[in-house]
């Protein structure tokens, strides 16, 4: 029998611009058990959070090509 992980169900969308941090997150958020989706940085981002509605958490890249997490 298989234990959920602490994240079981969770909806975490993550923006990260860098491919190989992107993938280390991806990969420890998704073992222990939540739904992930995730983007870039870019005009189609916000529209990407919406459409995954609700989420439970927005991990955000504080350095972005287009700006910064703080003006997200």
């Amino acid at each position: 029998m298989s234990v959920p992980g602490r994240l079981h169900g969770r909806r975490i969308f993550v923006i990260e611009d860098d491919a190989f941090n992107l993938g280390i997150v991806t990969t420890l958020l998704e073992q222990e058990g939540a739904a992930v989706r995730f983007d870039g940085w870019g005009v189609s981002t916000l529209s990407r959070i919406e459409n995954f509605m609700p989420v439970d958490l927005v991990l955000l890249d504080y350095r972005l090509p287009d700006g910064d997490g703080l003006s997200v």
